[in-house]
């Protein structure tokens, strides 16, 4: 009874958002509807719509990090393509942010789709508009902490991955072993900052999946340190505000932004089983991102991170960020100038 009533009250609430969307849209001059997956699952009908009203449709990838430096494995995109190909018939566009998308290189090649549907816009963190959204935040942000603290030295933020479990294990290893090596690595972090830069504010970025994790809840129980902040501010406001981002596994944020110092404590030896790697990794995957990768056991490489800028400074450290900027130059006139008009 419990699980029919439920389905029942999906069913009602689906029902109050196409109204609501139809009032919306019903006044509206050519819409356009962008959508962040190839699968359109209960999205047909908006879509046809849409189109009535004489509106575009365009797929928008969320991503913007670097694929080619990710651990996803890429037939894993390949087949999200396959899965979801009879839907492309609904999109007028195919917009990307970066180059570097499994999705932008596959549908480019080996799709029959016209190359004037295919839109690279670039960064968006080098758009004027995007630019000045986030400025004006962070100074927001900034000035709100400084009425809650009475003083505060410097702001580092730790980007937080979820418990992982049996039925969510990507790797050749036992779940338990990715989420001790991450409760250590988080304990590491939190005992430098504690030692080194104490009136410090640090943020936890929250996995969308698992705001809380049990790795985090046991390092907040045993270090007492009250000057950690849950947070779901974007990361590009994070990166303007931030003196170092902390990542305790792998994420696309490590090529994601641009404008801070990494420091990656992510355990490589769990992929390397997993075949995820093809040679032993003694750096980060993003090496060159002005990331650099530090094994939670060096305490002293750790603490010289935090101290002092000169290994990120060095010529290679942001060698490929750099390429990757010259590669995503702001073309957002061209997303105006093709579907808005």
């Amino acid at each position: 009874m419990r699980s029919s009533g439920n389905k029942i009250l999906q069913k009602f609430i689906t029902l109050q958002n196409y109204i609501h969307f139809f009032l919306k849209f019903i006044f509206l001059k050519k819409p356009i509807l962008f959508f962040p997956k190839f699968s359109m699952l209960g999205l047909k009908v908006p879509a046809l719509f849409c189109r009535l009203l004489g509106g575009k449709i365009a797929y928008l990838s969320p991503d913007r990090f670097c694929h080619s430096v990710s651990l996803m494995p890429k037939k894993q995109f390949e087949d999200a393509i396959f899965i979801s190909k009879k839907n492309f018939q609904f999109f007028n566009f195919f917009v990307f942010f970066n180059k570097d998308n499994f999705n932008y290189e596959f549908i480019k090649k080996k799709l029959k789709i016209k190359k004037n549907k295919i839109l690279h816009i670039g960064l968006p963190i080098l758009f004027e508009s995007w630019k000045n959204f986030i400025n004006k935040q962070a100074i927001n942000i900034t000035k709100s902490l400084k009425k809650k603290y009475s003083s505060f030295t410097s702001i580092y933020t730790i980007i937080g991955d979820k418990n992982y479990n049996d039925n969510n294990n990507l790797f050749n290893t036992k779940s338990s072993k990715v989420n001790d090596y991450q409760y250590k690595s988080l304990k590491e972090i939190i005992n430098s900052l504690k030692k080194i830069d104490p009136k410090c504010i640090v943020f936890f970025k929250k996995h969308p999946r698992q705001p809380l994790p049990e790795y985090l809840k046991k390092v907040l129980r045993e270090k007492k340190f009250n000057r950690i902040i849950l947070t779901s501010i974007n990361v590009d406001i994070l990166a303007l505000i931030s003196k170092r981002f902390f990542f305790t596994f792998p994420s696309g944020t490590l090529t994601h932004i641009n404008s801070v110092n990494k420091i990656d404590l992510t355990n490589y030896n769990f992929f390397l089983k997993k075949n995820l790697l093809n040679r032993k990794q003694s750096k980060s995957i993003a090496d060159g991102f002005k990331t650099i990768h530090v094994n939670n056991n060096n305490k002293k490489f750790l603490d010289e991170l935090l101290m002092n800028e000169r290994n990120f400074n060095k010529k290679n450290a942001s060698i490929k960020e750099l390429k990757n900027i010259e590669s995503n130059i702001s073309k957002i006139d061209l997303l105006i100038e093709k579907i808005i008009k």
